[in-house]
């Protein structure tokens, strides 16, 4: 119903062969997204222009970025490229969705991922952060999970 609202009067096409139609702006799970691992595309020149682009955001130290970019190799010299999605702490890899990928490696990834995060956590609190307790934690799951507003983009 959603692609067929987006699509309009254009729903009924039969498109040319080979033609691309975009169903939507942004990759979603719920849509049927299929994602690939991009390891191979991470370069020094990307970790450079990505830690850049963070600086703004005070004590931003885990996350992963949705990008959009013009060309592999653009990407891979750090350049041409957006960030349409910062994600936190939470986030998981999304390459661990790689169809081409095993359920084993998925969840190596899972285990260093959340190895790293929680030993920048225990750093963190090493500073004197104060961990947020469980109540705000449940929180901001009411919070998040009760709000009015749903993205266009992602819908």
């Amino acid at each position: 119903a959603v692609f067929l609202k987006r699509l309009g009067t254009h729903s009924h096409r039969i498109p040319d062969h080979g033609e691309i139609v975009p169903l939507a702006m942004a990759g979603n799970h719920c849509q049927g997204t299929m994602f690939r691992d991009g390891s191979h595309l991470a370069t020094g020149a990307l970790a450079s222009a990505l830690d850049d682009a963070v600086r703004e955001f005070d004590g931003f130290c885990f996350g992963r970025f949705d990008v959009r970019y013009t060309s592999p190799e653009a990407l891979m010299r750090g350049e041409d490229f957006g960030i349409v999605e910062l994600n936190g702490v939470l986030s998981e890899s999304t390459n661990i969705y790689d169809p081409r990928s095993s359920f084993w490696n998925g969840q190596r990834i899972l285990r260093r991922q959340w190895k790293e995060a929680f030993a920048i956590g225990h750093a963190n609190m090493q500073r004197g952060t104060k961990a947020s307790g469980l109540i705000n934690l449940l929180s901001a799951i009411v919070t998040h999970l009760h709000r009015d507003h749903v993205d266009q983009t992602s819908d």
